[in-house]
């Protein structure tokens, strides 16, 4: 059974000319930039499908989308391997409203991660900061189960930035 993530990138691939294609709006090129500087990990598809969604809830006031950014501690490995850390890494981001996350960007030298975050439902801006401050998380090392130090610095729409 497809994820609604799943049925929007594939209607909006196929009305687009397929894998290959391109959508008009959103240039294959603007999402290779995004990737070389580390700012997604979505697919091209699914970042489109991002993209669309971020237009629509700009238009309205509210999202279903926003970016929450963590500060590390340290992380028990040499700061160069950060990027493999965090792709092995366990982590869990717990809220009601939360429909599903992604780690989608992070940075050496401010040991900063940003966290892609679906919600059920779409909220204003005083109702990100709330779920900001009601938020539960954890990251971890995979092999020991050890907490990794972590600090919420920021909870924005990802438009807004």
């Amino acid at each position: 059974m497809e994820s609604p993530m799943e049925i929007a990138v594939r209607e909006l691939r196929e009305s687009h000319g397929g894998t290959w294609g391109e959508h008009p709006e959103h240039a294959f090129s603007s999402w290779q930039h995004e990737v070389a500087n580390n700012e997604t990990r979505l697919g091209y598809w699914e970042w489109c499908v991002c993209q669309e969604e971020q237009a629509q809830d700009f238009d309205q006031g509210a999202s279903s989308l926003l970016e929450i950014t963590f500060r590390m501690g340290a992380l028990g490995e040499p700061m160069a391997n950060m990027d493999e850390v965090v792709e092995a890494m366990d982590y869990s981001l717990t809220h009601d409203a939360i429909e599903g996350t992604e780690i989608i960007a992070s940075n050496v030298e401010t040991a900063r991660i940003t966290v892609a975050v679906r919600l059920h439902h779409e909220v204003d801006e005083k109702g990100a900061q709330q779920i900001g401050e009601e938020l539960d998380y954890q990251f971890s090392c995979p092999e020991t189960r050890a907490p990794y130090e972590a600090e919420l610095l920021d909870v924005v729409f990802p438009f807004s930035a």
